[in-house]
C-alpha cells in the first residue's frame, strides 16, 4: 500500500514537469512586452565615459619648479612652487621629488642642504627657511600686509607676487610656531589678504573693482589685470588723440634772427630760421603808408625798432650836425641819405 502511493505521488509530479516544460517554452518564445528595447534604454539613460585620468611623470612637474640660489627670488615663491608640484604626485613618489628638487637649488641654497638627507618636502622647505626666510612673527607679517600697497613703477603681477609671499609667510610662520594650521585661521587669513589687495591697488582700478562680486583672491586678481588693461588703452587712445589736435609747428623768417648774406652771384639770401615761438607775432599795420610798422626789424644803427636806418632820424642829425662842406655849410639832405643807404647796403663778401 506504501509503494502504490509513492507511485501516485512520483506520477503527480511528472505531470507538473510536463506542465512547468511547456509554460518555459512559452515564456521563452514570447519576447517581452514590459521590458524596454536597448534603443530606449540607452537614450534615456546618458551614458557617462570616465576620461582617463593624466599620467604626469617627474620630469614635467620639476621642469616649473625655477633654480634657486637664496636671492633672485623670495623662498616663500619657491616654496609655492614645491608645493604645487607634489600635489600633482603620488605621495610614494615624493622622495623622488625631493631630489630632484634639490637638484635646482644653487649656491648658498644647495651649500646649506649639501650632505643632508631628506624625504619630504617640508623638511626640505623648512631648512631653506631658516637661513633665506625673514624672522618676523605673525603679527608683524600682518601689519606688512596691511599698509601694502601697488608701487607706481610695479605691474600688477609684481604686486600680485608680494601679497602672496606675505600670505604664505603668514601662514608657514603660524604653522612652526603652533604644530599646525587649522582652516578658520586659513579662511582668516585669505579675508585679510582679498581685503589688503584691493585698497592696495590704485584709485583708478578700485572705483572700477569695488562694484563687482569678488569672492576670492584669484577672482580679484583676475579683474585687477583687465581694468588695469583696460585704462592702459584709454590712455593710449587719449595720447594719440591729443597728438593729433595739437597745433602744427610753424616755420617762418624771425626778423630778429634775420641775416642778410650775398652769395657768389651778388644776390641776397636770407636765412630762414625755427622760430621758438607756437604763435607767430601778429602784424601791426603801420601808422604812415610806405613806412615800417611797430614790429618791423630794430634799426641797424640806434638798435630801436619801427623803423629803418635809411629813415633814422638820430643818424640823419648826426649827417647834418657832425659834418660840412668846405665853407662850413651843412651837409645835404641828399648826402645825408646816400650815407645812409651806403650804410644799409650789405657789405660784399
Amino acid at each position: 500500500m506504501q509503494m502504490l502511493n509513492q507511485m501516485h505521488s512520483e506520477l503527480l509530479q511528472l505531470k507538473k514537469l510536463s506542465e512547468q516544460v511547456l509554460h518555459l517554452e512559452k515564456s521563452i518564445n514570447e519576447p517581452p512586452t514590459n521590458l524596454p528595447t536597448l534603443r530606449e534604454k540607452f537614450s534615456s539613460t546618458p551614458v557617462e565615459i570616465s576620461a582617463p585620468s593624466p599620467i604626469l611623470k617627474l620630469k614635467d612637474v620639476i621642469a616649473n619648479i625655477p633654480n634657486y640660489d637664496g636671492y633672485k627670488i623670495s623662498i616663500f615663491q619657491f616654496s609655492r612652487a614645491c608645493e604645487r608640484a607634489r600635489r600633482l604626485l603620488p605621495a610614494s613618489q615624493e622622495p623622488q621629488l625631493v631630489q630632484l628638487i634639490i637638484n635646482k637649488l644653487e649656491g648658498d641654497a644647495y651649500q646649506l642642504t649639501e650632505g643632508n638627507e631628506y624625504y619630504s618636502v617640508d623638511d626640505l622647505i623648512d631648512k631653506l627657511k631658516t637661513i633665506f626666510a625673514p624672522h618676523k612673527t605673525v603679527s608683524q607679517y600682518r601689519g606688512e600686509l596691511a599698509n601694502i600697497y601697488k608701487l607706481p613703477t610695479e605691474s600688477i603681477l609684481k604686486y600680485v607676487g608680494r601679497i602672496k609671499d606675505l600670505r604664505t609667510a603668514i601662514i608657514d610662520t603660524y604653522r612652526r610656531t603652533r604644530g599646525g594650521v587649522d582652516s578658520q585661521f586659513i579662511e582668516e587669513i585669505d579675508n585679510e589678504v582679498l581685503e589688503a589687495f584691493i585698497n592696495g591697488l590704485p584709485s583708478n582700478i578700485i572705483t572700477r573693482i569695488e562694484y563687482r562680486q569678488i569672492g576670492n583672491l584669484d577672482e580679484a586678481i583676475e579683474w585687477a589685470i583687465k581694468i588695469s588693461r583696460a585704462l592702459e588703452v584709454e590712455a593710449a587712445r587719449e595720447t594719440r588723440y591729443a597728438a593729433r589736435s595739437a597745433p602744427a609747428k610753424i616755420f617762418r623768417a624771425d626778423p630778429h634772427l634775420y641775416q642778410p648774406t650775398t652769395g657768389t652771384d651778388n644776390v641776397p639770401r636770407q636765412i630762414l630760421t625755427k622760430s621758438t615761438d607756437a604763435v607767430p607775432r601778429p602784424f601791426i599795420k603801420p601808422l604812415v603808408p610806405g613806412q615800417p610798422g611797430p614790429n618791423s626789424p630794430n634799426c641797424r644803427y640806434c638798435k630801436s625798432p619801427g623803423h629803418d636806418i635809411s629813415t633814422c632820424r638820430k643818424l640823419a642829425y648826426k649827417n647834418q650836425s657832425g659834418s660840412g662842406n668846405a665853407d662850413g655849410r651843412p651837409v645835404e639832405q641828399g648826402a645825408s641819405q646816400e650815407t645812409a643807404a651806403a650804410l644799409a647796403r650789405p657789405t660784399q663778401q
